[in-house]
């Protein structure tokens, strides 16, 4: 956190040093636009130059829905002929990472030569970074004999509904700082340009969120697999972008 800290500290204090300075011909003087297509998914952004030093880039990004399948552990009470057992089954999850995202970067120029910037920047909204959904038609079948329906993730349940669907997911912060490095200008010196960008945004620790009812404890703390997986170790989202920017005047 202390890097991340300096860095935004650093990308923030060369941004007011580059403002500081004369602008080149002026904001919105000169606007260019771009897509790109990596990790992110497709994206378009609009830039304009703040200085000679500074470009400004606002932007919306798309990432198709791509599927995760696994298998995750449901466990729940059930009352038969006055009797109460606890029972542990499985459910077939299906987790989709598609989301769209807004932003705004600024790339900054060190060098007098070349197209090397560093970025800085935010992108927000987006926030489910992966959406979960599951059914078992016997807990939807017998529901009345049922309670405490609920999948289990690490140290949590996501509960059940009584037509035997689960739907959540992961929540990521809403507005996630984002650094990066690159080559090319978003407001091409010439009339269209190639250009490559390498960054990660960080995202914090993905949190459990349900559709139905509330996050509850996982007494024993068991439960594992592949969401499991992603909880722990996405805290970051690794950026590479391929671009073609174009000037517009």
């Amino acid at each position: 956190m202390k890097r991340l800290i300096f860095a935004i500290a650093t990308i923030a204090l060369l941004s007011l040093n580059c403002l500081a300075g004369k602008p080149q011909d002026g904001v919105f003087k000169h606007l260019g636009v771009g897509v790109g297509a990596g990790t992110n998914g497709i994206s378009v952004e609009l830039s304009t130059p703040i200085t000679r030093w500074v470009q400004m880039r606002a932007g919306i990004s798309m990432l198709p829905n791509f599927k995760l399948n696994t298998d995750a552990d449901v466990t729940y009470s059930l009352s038969s002929n006055g009797y109460t057992q606890d029972v542990d089954d499985t459910i077939d999850l299906e987790g989709a990472f598609g989301r769209t995202q807004g932003s705004i970067i600024f790339n900054i120029y060190p060098l007098p030569w070349g197209s090397f910037y560093v970025a800085g920047g935010l992108y927000f909204g987006g926030n489910k970074l992966l959406k979960v959904k599951g059914h078992s038609d016997y807990i939807a079948e017998n529901y009345d004999q049922i309670q405490n329906a609920g999948v289990e993730i690490g140290d949590y349940n996501i509960p059940v509904d009584r037509y035997g669907n689960v739907k959540g997911g992961l929540k990521v912060k809403n507005v996630r700082p984002y650094v990066g490095i690159g080559w090319g200008r978003a407001v091409p010196n010439n009339r269209i340009n190639f250009g490559i960008e390498l960054g990660v945004q960080f995202m914090g620790s993905p949190k459990l969120y349900t559709d139905h009812g509330n996050i509850l404890d996982n007494i024993d703390g068991e439960g594992s697999n592949d969401i499991q997986e992603v909880m722990d170790n996405l805290k970051v989202w690794p950026v590479l972008t391929f671009k073609l920017s174009g000037r517009i005047f």
